[in-house]
């Protein structure tokens, strides 16, 4: 897996919250053990999805719909810079999720075996339900629960419930919960329901429609305003 990744520049990604080492492990082992030293948490994240969804092992060892979902939001990104828009980062990598998981179900509906739909719809559901853990957790934290007893408990059922889970699900959240690892999560999940909402209650129902009319109504607007926008229920989304 160890490829020359265009869609990864190593250094401090100008406005995510993450330094990114392409496929460079030893040098991101060595700078997370640096920053833990430092007296940070980190969270030392792998990942196969970048925007040239390269076709490593590993992605090629997911299921059917995984792989559907993981080429899916990684085309979010790509067509949200080949036209130009700039939204909000964290409502981009959450429009991912939403055009990965939903269209899954949609491209399984479309073609034969290896896919299903019925794996892909219960794929996404399995994603919602650790989304919406992972978002109480998040909550947890922000209001100064994480020394109480309800939040070692819910640590535990979040491990429980993703080392269940299929191998896309565990690479993507089975890792120690500390504040990184919540700072990853926010800024993929706490806006999906939100997004997700639109989709379901649009009149235009083509998943295409849906994305630009996204990025056209949040396009230059910064994170607090888009919440905005999609918690104030205009019609043109």
């Amino acid at each position: 897996d160890v490829l020359q990744c265009s869609g990864i520049e190593r250094g401090l990604a100008p406005g995510k919250p993450y330094i990114a080492f392409g496929p460079d492990y030893s040098a991101a082992q060595e700078a997370d053990e640096a920053l833990v030293e430092a007296g940070y948490e980190t969270l030392l994240y792998k990942t196969v999805g970048t925007r040239a969804t390269y076709l490593t092992e590993t992605l090629l060892s997911y299921s059917p719909q995984s792989i559907a979902y993981v080429v899916l939001h990684e085309a979010v990104h790509v067509h949200r810079s080949r036209r130009g828009y700039a939204i909000p980062y964290a409502m981009e990598e959450a429009l991912g999720e939403v055009v990965g998981l939903h269209g899954a179900v949609l491209f399984a509906e479309e073609v034969s075996a290896p896919y299903s739909a019925s794996a892909a719809t219960e794929h996404r559901r399995t994603m919602e339900a650790i989304m919406r853990h992972v978002n109480d957790l998040i909550s947890m934290s922000a209001t100064g629960r994480r020394a109480s007893f309800g939040w070692n408990k819910a640590c535990k059922e979040l491990s429980a419930r993703t080392s269940e889970g299929g191998t896309l699900i565990r690479d993507r959240f089975d890792y120690p919960i500390t504040n990184a690892y919540l700072l990853r999560c926010s800024t993929y999940h706490e806006q999906y329901f939100a997004l997700q909402d639109r989709l379901e209650t649009t009149i235009d129902d083509t998943l295409a429609s849906y994305i630009n009319r996204v990025f056209v109504q949040l396009d230059g607007t910064d994170l607090r305003s888009a919440v905005n926008i999609l918690g104030s229920g205009k019609s043109s989304l």
